[in-house]
């Protein structure tokens, strides 16, 4: 799924994002219906497999179009990780609220609730030039100088972020003891307070995404290590939550910058091109297994501590240096607008 998203996003650009978010959504609440009438394990893997093509497609139009909008004004970028919140923490809501339904029931829900992005067809889409996309033309937008710190920041928050969700939950839920319905509680709390920070780092990174970023790198370090010695539940919820809101201020400047720099006619297979780049990061998550398995699932935030510092500090030099060097096409932040 990692490298369909550029083909997503070159999808998007050649049929537009309207027309492409309309036709995933149909298509992926069809496949999630189709969950209740799977009768063996090959067929459940047949249409998991479809499923999440189509919702890599319907990921990759929104990213299009947020990135489409954040050329103007960045915070468009933190309405689409509020919407992806807010969508995400619904499902541990619901769990919360009716926990008795059936998993079947469950799928005949989120089918329905699919369905919410065929709002699509109201916008407005501009039209753009959709001549062949020169793939080598991409990538010299994405590898640009002031966006490679940013890379580092993003990467950090989401190794870090992946770090949390895949061992330090796992073994908080068996220290503390915490019941499945409170466990989707801090859950909704959590990806909803990401959501919100989202929108107020989108806005920050208009300005100041290099400061952005640095601020959330070197604040989750900071709170990463507080969760690592956190020996009561409710330090443990609080700094949870509050890394939470920090890691918006490291994740979103390079979405916000790159949506200004790429060209857009090719903005969506370059948008998500960046996600696919931010994405291999999970690549890491199996050489962590010898971590846990030989020092404990808390031992493996003791790398995210030190990438989040080391990229806090490339980024900091880096902002230094672009500064200096500023010329009449950078503006003061050290990216252009080109």
């Amino acid at each position: 799924m990692l490298f369909f998203s550029p083909i997503a996003g070159y999808i998007s650009d050649n049929f537009g994002y309207k027309n492409t978010i309309v036709f995933a959504t149909i298509t992926g609440a069809l496949l999630l219906f189709s969950f209740t009438l799977v009768k063996n394990y090959m067929e459940l893997l047949i249409v998991r497999i479809v499923q999440a093509l189509f919702g890599v497609l319907l990921g990759a139009s929104f990213l299009h179009l947020a990135s489409a909008y954040a050329k103007r004004n960045g915070i468009y970028i933190g309405y689409l990780r509020i919407a992806q919140a807010f969508g995400m923490a619904a499902g541990p809501l619901l769990v919360f609220i009716i926990s008795t339904f059936s998993h079947k029931e469950f799928m005949l829900l989120s089918a329905f609730l699919c369905l919410a992005p065929f709002s699509a067809l109201l916008l407005e889409e501009p039209k753009t030039n959709k001549t062949n996309i020169d793939g080598m033309r991409v990538i010299k937008y994405i590898i640009r100088r002031e966006l490679i710190p940013l890379y580092l920041c993003t990467i950090s928050e989401v190794l870090s972020v992946s770090v949390l969700f895949s061992y330090i939950v796992v073994g908080s839920i068996k220290k503390f003891n915490i019941s499945q319905r409170m466990y989707a509680f801090i859950l909704f709390v959590t990806i909803s307070t990401f959501g919100i920070a989202s929108v107020l780092a989108s806005k920050l990174s208009d300005r100041y995404p290099h400061q952005s970023a640095i601020f959330g790198s070197l604040m989750m370090a900071i709170f990463t290590y507080l969760i690592f010695i956190s020996n009561d539940i409710f330090l443990f919820v609080t700094f949870f939550i509050a890394f939470e809101a920090i890691s918006a201020f490291a994740f979103n400047p390079l979405y916000v910058v790159a949506s200004k720099i790429i060209s857009d006619e090719m903005k969506g297979m370059g948008i998500n091109l960046v996600d696919a780049i931010v994405n291999t990061t999970f690549i890491t998550l199996p050489f962590l297994e010898i971590l846990a398995e030989n020092y404990g699932l808390y031992f493996t935030l003791v790398p995210t501590i030190f990438i989040s510092l080391l990229s806090s500090i490339y980024a900091l030099i880096n902002l230094v240096l672009l500064k200096r060097s500023c010329t009449d096409n950078v503006n003061p932040n050290g990216f252009s607008y080109l």
